[in-house]
């Protein structure tokens, strides 16, 4: 009886577990659990499938974290790189409040004789980095073919989205050192910090790794699915057919 017992708790047990890990876990082992994470091992594959993931040309670099992609003649699909946060290269709430929270960190609050002036200097300063992270952005992805692969999600249309409704991706490219990430590029670059470090997503264990430049090594060494050639588009006839041909032609 007391074997039986002890069979009841263990399937108990191994119930509750799995049900506890039915819940999306992310690449890097974790999942949220109430307020806190559970994490297991993480999974540092390099991978590139994903329910929407191809060759994107650039439509427009709109700053160092926000690009509009097009596809054959679909777009532009307005994207954020997961992962990293770059400043704000236009005037808005956002620089105003990322100014204010630098000069939070350097301990100058609102009582301070020259805090104004310290505030506009430091928007100004803010744009500046965020030019520079735009065009580097800009330098790296020149003439390169570029893979986008976009945060799955659970719901329609099954990519994840910020809270501005850009949708969320991982922007790959091949140059003389091999597969480069540019999310992690702007990182180890200078020109981004790591963000949404709080949530689980794909590739959050690269962000969070000490040795980034072994982190980019790895990435590098895996190389990205071939680019398909594109079909030569059928003619279009509305363009070539006159009124005249036409009557020629039904005569």
């Amino acid at each position: 009886m007391f074997r039986y017992f002890v069979v009841l708790l263990t399937l108990v047990g191994i119930f509750n577990d799995v049900s506890a890990h039915n819940r999306k876990i992310a690449s890097d082992g974790c999942h949220r659990e109430g307020d806190s994470y559970h994490c297991h091992s993480a999974d540092t594959t390099i991978g590139f499938i994903s329910n929407e993931a191809r060759y994107y040309e650039v439509d427009r670099v709109i700053d160092g974290d926000t690009l509009d992609f097009i596809y054959s003649d679909q777009g532009p699909i307005t994207t954020r790189l997961y992962g990293v946060d770059t400043p704000e290269s236009r005037k808005g709430a956002k620089l105003t409040k990322d100014a204010k929270s630098v000069l939070e960190q350097r301990g100058i609050t609102r009582d301070h004789d020259d805090y104004n002036d310290l505030l506009e200097d430091e928007k100004e300063r803010q744009l500046e980095l965020g030019a520079a992270a735009t065009q580097y952005v800009k330098d790296t992805l020149k003439d390169k073919d570029v893979f986008v692969l976009f945060e799955d999600s659970d719901t329609f249309p099954f990519i994840q989205k910020d809270s501005v409704g850009r949708f969320l991706a991982y922007v790959f490219y091949t140059d003389d050192t091999g597969t480069g990430m540019l999310n992690l590029q702007l990182i180890a670059d200078g020109h981004a910090e790591a963000d949404y470090l709080d949530s689980p997503f794909r590739y959050r264990w690269a962000f969070i790794d000490g040795d980034i430049d072994a982190v980019r090594e790895k990435i590098a060494s895996v190389a990205l699915p071939e680019k398909p050639v594109p079909l030569s588009p059928a003619p279009d006839h509305r363009l070539t057919t006159t009124w005249a041909s036409l009557k020629k032609r039904y005569r």
